[in-house]
C-alpha cells in the first residue's frame, strides 16, 4: 500500500511538471507568433519606405539571386516583378567586365567585411549601361549569413558633372599656361604650390624645379625679408605690389614686379598668396641707359655753355639751339613715358578682360544655365507651352554665349602669343584632327582624301588649331551631303588647301568669311560663333602667309593658304 502511494505521488509530480512545460511552450509559441508578426510588420514598413526612395534598394540570397527590389530598381533596370519571380541574378544587371570583381566583393560581404561604396557599371534589360555606386551589407539570421541587402545609386549625372569640371579646369589651365605673365601661388610659408610656364621661364628653370621649393631659395636674405614684410600686409587681407630681385637657377639676377593677392579660406584664415609676376629687367636696364644718356646730355650742355661763354658773338644762337634740343629731349622722354604707360595699361586691360571673360562672364552664364535647368526639371509640366519654349531658348542662347566667350579667348591668345617655328610634318596632324572629329560625329559618313602634303616651317600648335577650325568647318557644312568628301593637299605653287563638297556660298559674301562674328548662315541652320575662320586667318597671317577662299552655292568651298618659308 505504501508503494502504491509513493508511485501515485510520483505520478502526480510528473503530471504537474508536464502542465508547467505545456504552459511554458504555449507562452513561447505566443511570443514567437508575436515576434513573427512584428517582423512581418517591420518588413512591410521597410518595403513601403524603400519604394519611396529615389535610389534602387535590393536584397539577394547567398547565391546572388535577387529576392526583392524596390520600385525604383524596376524603373532603373527595366525588369518586371514577373521576371524577378522567374529568377534574376545580380550578375545579370552589371556588365561582364565587372563580374569577377563583383563576385569577390560578394564573398567578402558574406564574410562580414564592410567594403563601403563600390563603383560598378550597371546593365539595363535593354542593353544600356550606366555608372552606379553600391552600398551593400550582409543579412544575418540566427548568427548565419542568409543574403545581402544594399542601395544602388545612379551616378551618371555626377560623372558628367565631374567631366564638365575637368574640362573647365583644363581650359583654365590652358589659359594660364599661355599667359605671358608669370602666374604662381605659394602657401603661408612662401613655398611654391603652383607655377605656370612663364614663371618657370622667369626663374630660368622647369616648373618641376619650382614646385615645392621655398621662394627663399631664389632670393637674397634681404630680398626674402622684403617678401615676408609684404606677407604681413596680405595676412591682413590686402593685396600688394612691389619690385623684387630674384636669383635664377643659372645664378643670374633679375628684377621682377610682383602683384600679390591673399588666399583666404572659407573660415577666414590666411592660406597663402596668388602672385602675378612680370620681368622688368630689360625695362630697368633701358631706363638706366636713358638716365645715363640724360646725364651725358646734361654734361654736354654744361660743356657747350662754357664754350658759348667764350664766344660772345654766337652765345644767343647756341643757347636757343640748346633750348630746342632740350625741348626735343623732353618731348622724346615724355613720348617714351606715355608709350610705356599706354603699353602697361593695354596689358592690364587685356589681363582684366581675360579675367572678366573667364570668371565674371562665365559665373552668371553658369547660374542662368543651372537655374533654367532646375526650373525646367521641376516646373516644366506646370508651365505653358510658350513658357517652356522660352526656357529652351534661354538655355540654347546661354550655351551659344559660352561658345562665343571660348572663341573670343582663343582669338585673343593667338593675337598675343609668340611663334615657335619648327619643321612640321602636317600629315599626322591632319589625320589626328580628322579622327577626333569622326569620334565626335559617329553618325556621319564622311571620307577624307589627302593629296601630297609637304612639311611646313610653322608653329605646330597654331597650325593644329588652324586645321581643327578648317576641318570642323568642312564637317559642319557637308552635313546635308549623302556622300560627304573632304580633300586636303598642296598646289604646285605652294598653297595648302582644304576642300569640301558641302553647301558652299555666294562669292559676293567672301569678304565676310574671315570677319569676327560674321556668319553667312543662321544658327538654326548651322551652329557656330563666326570666329573660327577669323582665328585661321590670324594664324596664317602671323606666319607671314596669306589665305583666301573659293566657293559656289551647293558645290562646296575650298580654302587656300600659304606659309612664309622660315628657313
Amino acid at each position: 500500500m505504501k508503494k502504491i502511494d509513493e508511485e501515485k505521488e510520483q505520478l502526480l509530480d510528473e503530471i504537474a511538471q508536464l502542465k508547467e512545460r505545456i504552459t511554458e511552450l504555449e507562452k513561447s509559441e505566443l511570443e514567437r507568433e508575436s515576434s513573427e508578426t512584428a517582423l512581418l510588420e517591420s518588413e512591410d514598413k521597410f518595403r513601403e519606405l524603400a519604394d519611396m526612395l529615389p535610389q534602387a534598394v535590393y536584397e539577394t540570397d547567398t547565391e546572388g539571386n535577387l529576392t526583392y527590389v524596390n520600385r525604383q530598381a524596376f524603373e532603373m533596370f527595366g525588369y518586371t516583378q514577373e521576371m524577378l519571380d522567374e529568377g534574376v541574378n545580380f550578375l545579370q544587371v552589371i556588365i561582364p567586365d565587372d563580374h569577377e570583381r563583383a563576385l569577390e566583393n560578394t564573398r567578402n560581404i558574406l564574410q562580414g567585411k564592410d567594403l563601403g561604396s563600390i563603383e560598378l557599371t550597371a546593365l539595363r534589360k535593354d542593353g544600356a549601361t550606366f555608372p552606379v555606386l553600391t552600398y551593400t551589407n550582409v543579412i544575418i539570421r540566427n548568427n548565419n549569413p542568409v543574403g545581402m541587402r544594399g542601395i544602388l545609386i545612379d551616378i551618371t549625372e555626377r560623372m558628367q558633372a565631374e567631366d564638365t569640371i575637368k574640362k573647365s579646369e583644363e581650359k583654365y589651365r590652358t589659359l594660364v599656361e599661355n599667359l605671358e605673365e608669370g602666374i604662381c601661388s605659394v602657401d603661408d610659408n612662401e613655398t611654391f604650390i603652383f607655377a605656370n610656364q612663364a614663371t618657370a621661364d622667369i626663374f630660368g628653370c622647369s616648373k618641376e624645379e619650382i614646385i615645392g621649393k621655398s621662394l627663399k631659395e631664389f632670393t637674397t636674405p634681404e630680398a626674402f625679408q622684403q617678401v615676408l614684410n609684404e606677407t604681413i600686409i596680405r595676412k591682413e587681407g590686402r593685396s600688394s605690389r612691389f619690385e623684387l630681385e630674384i636669383i635664377g637657377r643659372n645664378g643670374g639676377k633679375r628684377l621682377i614686379t610682383v602683384t600679390s593677392t591673399p588666399i583666404i579660406s572659407e573660415k577666414g584664415e590666411f592660406q597663402g598668396s596668388l602672385g602675378i609676376l612680370r620681368d622688368i629687367t630689360r625695362q630697368k636696364k633701358e631706363e638706366g641707359e636713358l638716365r645715363s644718356h640724360r646725364e651725358n646730355l646734361e654734361e654736354l650742355v654744361k660743356k657747350r655753355t662754357s664754350e658759348l661763354e667764350k664766344q660772345k658773338d654766337s652765345v644767343m644762337k647756341m643757347m636757343k639751339s640748346l633750348e630746342f634740343l632740350a625741348e626735343d629731349v623732353n618731348e622724346a622722354r615724355q613720348e617714351l613715358a606715355d608709350s610705356n604707360r599706354l603699353l602697361l595699361t593695354a596689358n592690364e586691360d587685356l589681363n582684366s578682360f581675360s579675367h572678366s571673360v573667364s570668371h565674371d562672364l562665365r559665373a552668371p552664364l553658369r547660374a542662368i544655365d543651372g537655374f533654367s535647368q532646375i526650373l525646367y526639371e521641376d516646373y516644366h509640366d506646370k508651365l505653358s507651352e510658350d513658357a517652356n519654349e522660352l526656357l529652351f531658348h534661354i538655355r540654347k542662347n546661354t550655351k551659344y554665349m559660352n561658345q562665343l566667350i571660348n572663341d573670343l579667348l582663343a582669338f585673343s591668345r593667338i593675337t598675343r602669343g609668340q611663334l615657335n617655328i619648327s619643321e612640321t610634318d602636317l600629315m599626322p596632324i591632319v589625320q589626328d584632327v580628322f579622327d577626333e572629329l569622326k569620334k565626335q560625329n559617329p553618325e556621319r559618313q564622311i571620307e577624307m582624301e589627302i593629296d601630297k602634303l609637304p612639311p611646313a616651317f610653322c608653329d605646330t600648335g597654331l597650325i593644329r588649331i588652324a586645321f581643327v577650325n578648317l576641318l570642323s568647318n568642312a564637317f559642319k557644312f557637308t552635313r546635308r551631303c549623302e556622300n560627304a568628301l573632304i580633300k586636303i593637299g598642296c598646289t604646285d605653287d605652294g598653297f595648302y588647301y582644304v576642300k569640301d563638297n558641302g553647301v558652299g556660298f555666294d562669292m559676293k559674301y567672301a569678304d565676310k568669311i574671315f570677319g569676327v562674328f560674321q556668319r553667312l548662315h543662321s544658327n538654326e541652320e548651322f551652329e557656330g560663333s563666326g570666329v573660327g575662320m577669323s582665328i585661321v586667318q590670324r594664324i596664317i597671317r602671323k606666319h607671314g602667309g596669306d589665305i583666301h577662299v573659293e566657293a559656289e552655292v551647293d558645290k562646296g568651298a575650298v580654302f587656300y593658304f600659304s606659309l612664309k618659308p622660315f628657313i
